[in-house]
């Protein structure tokens, strides 16, 4: 601008130098022209004067005399036609010269006005966009607050991301111990069951011993009864043949050979008779050792399984009822946290909802003020596009005319150089100012690049912050969408608790069911096994012995699967039982916060009493100031008496002016450390309300723990499920040992009708023994033949079930080795969980506890401090007051015209000397102003006393006492003033 100014005024200067130069030429032109007409004249007036000399005929030397003359006026004319040619053609160039500086200062000043409102709008734009830049930078540090309070809980949310992970890695060496424990444990087992094992071989041992015992007698009993038979029909075929012996003894010789061999075999039959007797006489024997025996063990053996079977009774009986309150208990539990938890989560959902819209609203408006700025910025580049391509178009046009201008300036110059050396230092300085211009050029065009620059840094911080502000829209997004799915999840873990409840039902329905189907399985083996033949009771003995032992193994799996069962319901009760201590916990000191509050209601209603007895004794002041104010305008007539006895007394009241500012100052102080109390109440309640985001923190972590339970209670339904698995197949095996025990009956079944058989054969190889021969050979080996077939099938069925036996017990094992490890994981998990919970709940509340308990100390103790304060404030205004009382009655007897007036027209009287004197003396004011703050304090005293009986917790008799004395004692004093 600067620039521009100069160039201005030296283009001015050169205008009016032209000016005054044409003015110059102007004069010059007229002076030559006026010489021209005189010179005309003269050669008319000589033309003339010839033309007469002519006729005259005047000498040859006067002709050729004026013809020279004539000549050189002639040639003088000439010359200074050409000069007047010239000096034209220079005023015509310096009127051209004058017009083109016109046109070129116009275009200056249009150059310079259109650059001033340039530079006007780039300044506004520049200041705009300053705002606009100061706003972005607000909105940015805003961004960047933000964007620090989201490290920050990011940073706190890594912080309990790794205490939790502490807290697991500590759950899992508690869960290596316990698993340690475990192993121990089951290494003990497995040495019991070892020892069990090897008791049961031995017993089973024996019981075979036994029953290959019974299997030799039953076999030395049948070859005797075989004997027996062979014996009897021997003895009918020898009646018969000694029947026949009889009647033929008179005919024959052989018949006395026939008597011997009949007296041999009756020999013979006697021994063997006496064999058998005797041998009947053991088996009787035995029989009854046996079967004494046998009794004795089947006894042993029913009242084992019948008191067995009693105590699983009893047991499934017991547990069921157990399980009934446990799922009782289990359900009221469920239901209480489920209502808390969604009470929890409604009020969660609500404010994050809240939140969520609030934020969506903000992240909306910043979105649209953003687009709204983005087409702003977008249309003012535009704009400023224009306005560059308009300088642009406008700074071609101007070098154009430049370069046209220069051109000119070149000719002009090279006509200037002609002229003289003014002309040369005006040329100088047009080319400077050229020069000028051209660096002023190059300088708007540097700054429009620089501003360019700027407009392109500016868009790119813009696109920065907003594609920040995108990124960040979607990230809230996705915590919005992350916050849906985890309370979808929510519910739907919820719905597989209720399902889970609902199948652990089904399942020991199923189990019920089961026991029933076992106990009537049983009931009928048993009466099968009562009407079964004598020879097939080894075998169904054998079998049943199998069956109960797999039945006991089944029974055992049950009875261990249901104290797994009940030891995770009883470590689930115990967490239910925790957590419903840390659950008391927490309403303990919420009550005891309650509590707290309450107290600091109380301290609160407290303050307000005592803020509004303040408020009442103003408003008893103000009313006291303006009653004053109407009697002090009432007696001002009267003041003018007392003026002078004033006078005497202001020394005196100096003093107590003094000793009533030290009482202000104590009063300020007082207040101070009045507003000191109220910042460390305030501080207090700040406190108070950060132990409530710690209570709130407190609940976040038990809605936390809910949701560890929610978690324990989803694997305890994978457990549950696993269990059900098991039954499953526990149902299968016992459907299989059913098919194989139906398979047993059909062979035994099919072993008796063969045996029928047999039975049928011998009777008829008896019947046919004495013809068939061959037949009851073919017959024998037959029988063998079934009896292998039947031994081999008994081989085969025990292999089987055998084998079956060990696949389930392999299987079972496998699966209670695996159901055992994610027990144990789960519980050292849970207790570990429990443990830390525990621990912090218990420090945050100690903490709590301790901050409480300092904030009632301090409390309490500012509180005595306040009441030290007020006591001795309320004892410096009584002295106030006696001193005051004392000065009035100095001056009663000194006023006499005061005799019939009260004490108030007498505190009437200072105020209004206090107002006279506030008329005339300014130094006055303040005294009087004092003696009259200290009267308004001391003239109501039943207000006063009623404030020291409320700060000093007198009963309502002492109140009454003090007032009554009080209002006596006034009367008294206003009775001996008059």
């Amino acid at each position: 601008n600067t620039k521009l100014e100069t160039l201005l005024t030296r283009c001015k200067e050169a205008i009016k130098a032209h000016q005054e130069k044409q003015v110059d030429l102007v004069t010059e032109r007229d002076d030559l022209i006026q010489k021209l007409n005189e010179k005309q004249q003269f050669i008319e007036s000589m033309m003339k004067d010839r033309n007469s000399e002519e006729a005259s005929a005047t000498s040859l030397e006067v002709k050729e005399h004026f013809n020279s003359d004539i000549t050189v006026l002639l040639h003088d004319k000439e010359r200074l036609q050409e000069e007047l040619e010239s000096t034209r053609l220079c005023i015509r160039q310096l009127e051209t010269d004058l017009e083109l500086a016109r046109k070129q200062q116009n275009i200056k000043t249009d150059f310079n006005d259109e650059i001033k409102h340039q530079q006007d709008e780039f300044k506004q734009k520049y200041e705009d966009l300053l705002t606009k830049f100061d706003e972005k930078t607000i909105e940015l540090e805003k961004l960047i607050n933000d964007k620090l309070n989201l490290e920050t809980s990011n940073k706190e949310f890594q912080n309990l991301m790794k205490n939790y992970q502490e807290e697991i890695l500590k759950d899992k060496q508690q869960i290596e111990q316990l698993n340690n424990e475990i192993g121990i444990l089951k290494d003990n087992l497995s040495k019991e069951n070892e020892q069990h094992l090897k008791s049961f071989d031995t017993l089973k041992t024996e019981y075979e011993n036994l029953t290959n015992e019974l299997h030799q007698t039953k076999q030395a009993k049948d070859n005797i009864q075989s004997l027996l038979d062979e014996t009897t029909q021997e003895r009918t075929i020898y009646k018969d043949k000694y029947q026949s012996i009889q009647q033929l003894e008179h005919t024959d010789d052989d018949t006395n050979e026939t008597k011997v061999s009949l007296t041999e075999l009756q020999h013979d039959y006697n021994e063997t008779l006496a064999k058998c007797t005797q041998l009947t006489q053991a088996l009787d024997t035995l029989r009854q050792e046996h079967s004494e025996e046998l009794a004795n063990l089947v006894s042993q053996q029913q009242t084992k399984f019948d008191s067995n079977l009693k105590e699983l009774c009893e047991e499934k009986n017991r547990l069921n009822s157990q399980i009934e309150e446990i799922e009782s208990q289990h359900k009221k539990t469920i239901e209480i946290l489920k209502s808390e938890f969604e009470n929890t989560r409604k009020e969660q959902l609500s404010t994050v909802e809240d939140e969520l819209k609030a934020a969506a609203k903000r992240a909306q408006d910043k979105m649209n003020d953003l687009s709204k700025q983005i087409d702003e910025r977008q249309e003012e580049i535009n704009h400023f596009q224009i306005l560059l391509n308009e300088q642009k178009n406008k700074s071609h046009q101007y070098e154009e005319e430049l370069k046209e201008k220069s051109s000119h300036i070149i000719q002009i110059d090279n006509e200037l150089e002609k002229l003289k050396s003014q002309s040369k230092l005006s040329q100088k300085e047009l080319n400077d100012e050229y020069n000028l211009l051209k660096e002023q050029y190059q300088q708007t065009l540097a700054s429009n690049t620089q501003k360019n620059e700027e407009l392109t840094i500016l868009q790119e911080k813009f696109h920065v912050t907003t594609k920040q502000l995108r990124n960040e829209l979607d990230e809230k997004i996705v915590h919005i969408k992350n916050i849906e799915k985890q309370l979808e999840d929510k519910q739907y873990d919820i719905s597989k608790l209720n399902t889970t409840i609902d199948d652990l039902k089904s399942t020991i329905q199923e189990h019920e069911q089961l026991q029933q189907t076992i106990q009537t399985s049983q009931i009928n083996d048993r009466q099968l096994l009562e009407e079964k033949d004598k020879m097939t009771n080894t075998l169904k003995q054998d079998y049943q012995s199998q069956i109960e032992k797999l039945q006991k193994e089944h029974e055992q799996t049950i009875e261990e699967l249901k104290c797994e069962f009940n030891k995770e319901k009883s470590a689930i009760n115990e967490k239910q039982e925790e957590i419903n201590n840390l659950h008391q916990k927490l309403t303990s000191q919420n009550s005891e916060l309650n509590e707290k509050n309450e107290q600091l209601s109380t301290y609160k209603i407290k303050l307000d009493e005592q803020e509004h007895l303040n408020h009442k004794l103003q408003q008893q002041q103000n009313e006291t100031y303006s009653q004053l104010e109407i009697k002090l305008n009432n007696s001002l007539s009267e003041k003018t008496n007392l003026e002078n006895e004033l006078d005497r007394i202001r020394i005196q009241i100096q003093t107590m002016e003094s000793t009533l500012n030290e009482n202000n100052v104590k009063l300020q102080q007082t207040e101070q450390q009045i507003r000191e109390l109220e910042t460390e109440r305030d501080s207090y309640q700040n406190e108070i309300e950060t132990l409530k985001n710690e209570i709130k923190s407190l609940i976040n972590i038990n809605e936390e723990n809910i949701r560890r339970i929610d978690e324990y209670e989803s694997e305890k339904f994978n457990f549950e499920q696993d269990i059900n698995e098991k039954d499953r197949l526990i149902i299968e095996r016992d459907e299989k040992i059913q098919e194989i025990e139906l398979t047993l009956k059909q062979t035994q079944e099919s072993a008796t009708k063969l045996r029928k058989a047999l039975q049928k054969t011998k009777e008829s190889i008896s019947n046919k023994e004495q013809t068939n021969s061959n037949d009851t050979v073919q017959l024998q080996k037959i029988n063998e033949e079934y009896e292998q077939r039947l031994k081999e099938q008994e081989i085969e069925y025990n292999t089987k079930l055998k084998a079956m036996a060990k696949e389930m017990s392999n299987k079972i094992e496998e699966n209670e080795y695996n159901y055992n490890l994610q027990l144990n994981d789960l519980v050292q998990k849970n207790n570990k969980a429990e443990n830390d919970l525990i621990t912090n709940s218990e420090k945050r509340a100690s903490n709590a506890e301790h901050r409480a308990c300092l904030a009632e100390e301090q409390v309490s103790k500012m509180q005595e401090q306040l009441k030290e304060k007020q006591l001795d404030y309320h004892q410096n205004i009584q002295d106030l007051q006696n001193q005051i009382q004392k000065l009035t009655k100095q001056i009663v007897p000194t006023t006499e015209h005061s005799s019939q007036t009260s004490m108030d027209e007498i505190y009437m009287h200072h105020s209004n000397d206090g107002q006279h004197s506030f008329v005339f003396e300014p130094t006055e004011v303040d005294y009087l102003k004092q003696i009259v703050l200290a009267y308004m304090t001391g003239t109501d005293r039943l207000t006063m006393a009623k404030v020291i009986c409320a700060v000093l917790r007198y009963t309502d008799d002492e109140k009454s006492l003090i007032i009554d004395h009080e209002k006596l004692r006034q009367s008294r004093w206003i009775n001996s003033t008059r």
